[in-house]
C-alpha cells in the first residue's frame, strides 16, 4: 500500500495513529521517501481490504 501527498511528519504520525487504531492493527510504519506503508495486522481480525477503506 502506498500514500501520496503525506508530506510532513505530523501528517505521517496522524496516518499511523489512524491506523493504529483499527482493531487488529499490530504496527504501522510509513517510508517518507516512496510513501510506502507497512503494516503488521492480524488477518484474522481485520483484512487489508478493510484497512484500505
Amino acid at each position: 500500500m502506498f500514500v501520496k501527498g503525506v508530506a510532513t511528519a505530523l501528517e505521517i504520525q496522524d496516518v499511523e495513529h489512524i491506523l493504529n487504531e483499527l482493531a487488529g492493527v499490530e504496527r504501522v510504519l510509513i517510508d517518507t521517501e516512496d510513501g510506502k506503508i507497512n503494516i503488521k495486522y492480524d488477518d484474522t481480525q481485520i483484512s487489508m481490504e478493510h484497512i484500505a477503506l
